[in-house]
């Protein structure tokens, strides 16, 4: 049997044999879906079978997608997502320089799909930013229900800054407009740029940002009795990531757990958005398990 990428690339018509192969929801499953659409933009660069599972997965007529590949990716990986981008109107290809793991290329290739989406016609109300190892963990209906509740609020996980990390960096002298190019030479750059933009709204007075200084005062000030959990806030719901093996089913990479079958039971319960991460070649069953 051939694989995907072949199959598509020696089809007579690859968006039909496209969507042959994977399932795209043709139309809105609701109104109230459809009065409230959703963008996303994804940094992809590797797994064409898997990176159209997850978009297929998360695909409905009435969101926006953006799709930014590293030209550090395979040419038949680029050439043809390029071209299966055209067989949706809301599915747009944005080829970016080369994207590695920690680098800060990811920053500005999420922020270039964040800008070109704003500047669509679609009145889209909420953003997500996944890579192409992610999985949905819940229909499109519960994340409009969920941003909905969220009112307007950004959800980004706020920790304190690992100095190891500002490479000598003096944070002290930052300014608010300068901060994507003080973190131009940091390491794990994005992970230091959304939490610093949205979780300082007196520095960054962005619609839907919090100021977590506040959050950490009152926590401070709260008696003992009050029991905060240990484990930290329980405000994160974008994304559900773990970091600690004794927590893993699978096994560790990059730091984190790549998820198994053994994850599975939990992750089904989980109030997160998203599960990071799964390789279609580590247990496969699992992966469609979740997409089921």
């Amino acid at each position: 049997m051939r694989n995907v990428e072949d199959q598509l690339l020696y089809s007579k018509d690859r968006c039909q044999s496209l969507k042959t192969l994977y399932r795209f929801n043709p139309k809105s499953l609701s109104l109230e879906e459809s009065n409230f659409p959703l963008a996303y933009g994804m940094l992809v660069y590797k797994d064409l079978p898997q990176v159209l599972f997850m978009l297929s997965s998360i695909y409905h007529p009435q969101n926006e997608y953006c799709m930014a590949v590293g030209e550090n990716a395979p040419e038949l990986f680029q050439h043809l997502l390029k071209e299966l981008a055209t067989c949706f109107p809301n599915v747009h290809f944005m080829k970016r320089p080369p994207i590695s793991w920690g680098s800060h290329e990811i920053i500005n290739s999420a922020y270039e799909c964040l800008q070109f989406l704003s500047h669509l016609k679609t009145d889209w109300k909420y953003f997500q930013y996944l890579s192409g190892v992610d999985v949905p963990l819940k229909t499109n209906l519960e994340m409009v229900r969920i941003f909905k509740a969220m009112n307007g609020t950004a959800n980004v996980e706020v920790k304190s800054y690992q100095s190891g990390r500002l490479r000598g960096k003096n944070a002290s002298s930052l300014m608010p407009r300068e901060l994507l190019e003080f973190l131009e030479d940091t390491g794990i750059a994005d992970e230091g740029f959304w939490g610093t933009l949205l979780g300082n709204r007196k520095k960054f007075p962005i619609p839907g940002s919090l100021d977590f200084q506040e959050w950490i005062d009152y926590r401070e000030n709260q008696t003992a009795s009050l029991k905060w959990p240990t484990d930290g806030w329980r405000y994160y719901i974008s994304r559900d990531q773990v970091w600690t093996k004794s927590e893993c089913r699978n096994y560790m990479t990059s730091g984190s757990c790549v998820f198994g079958i053994g994850d599975v039971p939990r992750l089904l319960t989980s109030k997160k958005l998203v599960a990071h991460k799964f390789y279609l070649k580590s247990e496969p069953e699992a992966y469609f398990c979740l997409l089921k």
